[in-house]
């Protein structure tokens, strides 16, 4: 029976529970039973192997030792930091976040130090003009991360090759001037090992891909893969599991989510499909490939103000309609949710995304309860003053999800490490 402060749990199926503690407070564990030896009934463990199960969990040193970060963490306080953010996991575990400085109106990226980023190393890589907004990133085939991102003084789209794992330096590229290009950008690398980035063209209001034409990107073969009306923007990428990309974005002309499904590697050409059009749909796409090889997207609602996902039934998400394209869930809707969203795949196979809950300042986690993500487990996990923006999610090598962020209110770049959402430990 439950009482005030306390609640009654059973253990799962190996035995275990998952004990967290969010702030200061004393925890007290009391395992409730007795049992006395016996040789006579299988339905039951027998003393000797009771104890064993036993041995192996945690004692009293493993519960008080500290879980790092306990807490969300300002990684970089330096000014106006954290517009913009993109994370993934580095060569040697660690992550890596890219974000825009916007009082100085630099590309920056924080190395973070360790697997759960407790400390960074934060370097600028582009100071030249007004760049580093839109900001996305990807381990290069070296082990060198490469960072697309837009150049607002000038309308382009840029590259910046790091020189090193921890970008400390980098080589930089303006591989699209043809225009007012460059914004919503998106990067992967593709099955030859060179990235493949996708932007929107605003002067034209088409949604283009620069597939670079090597792994450091220093120049790149640019096509227009969709012009059918105002499209392109909050794009989003992704390696299908043919080689092709994969790319989720909004159709602003008509309100509509899109995807285009390249024919080919180098996507000179894709077969554009709507997925949702049921009202406003599409704003903040993201994009990752299931675990079945299918492309599942997490993106807004701005009609119901909600956090919706496209599980998509082919590599193509193609069909001769939307129903026969995709299984699309509304998966939170409390209150004004859903915008900012970033989409990776669990260790168990089900998604999880990082999303805004504007009306409460507040940075959010849907852990999906199955691979297609058509029901959630919902949680706030910041909500210290106005937080939550411009979220990216990677899983981390211990199998975590690692959450980058701003933090309006400070105006700082946070990272954010739940660890007991993928089992705790």
């Amino acid at each position: 029976v439950d009482i005030a402060n306390a609640l009654s749990v059973s253990t799962s199926a190996n035995g275990s529970i998952c004990l967290y503690v969010h702030g200061t407070a004393d925890l007290i564990v009391d395992v409730a039973g007795y049992y006395v030896d016996h040789n006579h009934d299988d339905r039951y463990y027998t003393e000797a192997e009771v104890d064993a199960a036993l041995a192996d969990k945690a004692d009293i040193t493993s519960l008080l030792a500290p879980i790092a970060p306990s807490l969300p963490l300002a990684i970089d306080s330096a000014g106006s930091v954290g517009f913009f953010t993109s994370i993934a996991i580095g060569v040697n575990g660690n992550p890596v976040i890219s974000h825009h400085d916007t009082m100085n109106d630099d590309l920056e990226v924080a190395v973070c130090n360790n697997p759960t980023c407790t400390t960074s190393t934060n370097s600028t890589i582009d100071d030249i003009g007004s760049v580093g907004s839109d900001t996305s990133i990807a381990i290069g085939v070296n082990g060198n991360p490469v960072i697309s991102y837009h150049d607002a003084g000038d309308r382009n789209l840029k590259v910046a090759v790091c020189n090193n794992p921890t970008c400390t330096t980098s080589t930089n590229s303006t591989i699209d001037s043809a225009g007012d290009v460059g914004r919503f950008t998106s990067i992967a690398i593709g099955v030859n090992g060179n990235p493949v980035i996708s932007y929107h063209d605003a002067g034209d209001r088409n949604l283009k891909v620069a597939v670079c034409d090597n792994p450091t990107c220093t120049t790149s073969t640019n096509s227009t893969i969709d012009s059918a009306g105002d499209v392109g923007r909050y794009t989003s990428i992704a390696i299908g599991v043919n080689g092709n990309p994969v790319i989720s974005h909004w159709d602003a002309g008509n309100d509509d989510l899109k995807v285009a499904a390249c024919d080919n590697p180098t996507c000179t050409t894709s077969t554009n499909s709507t997925i949702d059009s049921a009202g406003s749909v599409g704003w903040y796409t993201s994009i990752a490939i299931g675990v079945n090889g299918n492309p599942i997207i997490s993106y807004w609602d701005g009609i119901g103000i909600d956090l919706k996902v496209a599980a998509c039934y082919n590599p193509t998400c193609t069909g001769v309609s939307e129903s026969f394209r995709s299984v699309r869930s509304t998966i939170d809707d409390i209150g004004s949710v859903g915008s900012d969203t970033s989409i990776a795949i669990g260790v168990n196979g089900n998604p999880v995304i990082s999303y805004h809950d504007a009306m409460n300042g507040a940075l959010k986690v849907a852990v999906c309860d199955n691979p297609t993500c058509t029901t959630s487990t919902n949680s706030t996990i910041d909500s210290a003053g106005s937080v939550g923006r411009y979220t990216s999610i990677a899983i981390g090598v211990n199998g975590n999800p690692i959450i980058s962020y701003f933090d309006l209110t400070n105006q700082d770049l946070k990272v954010f490490s739940p660890w007991w959402m993928a089992g705790g430990r």
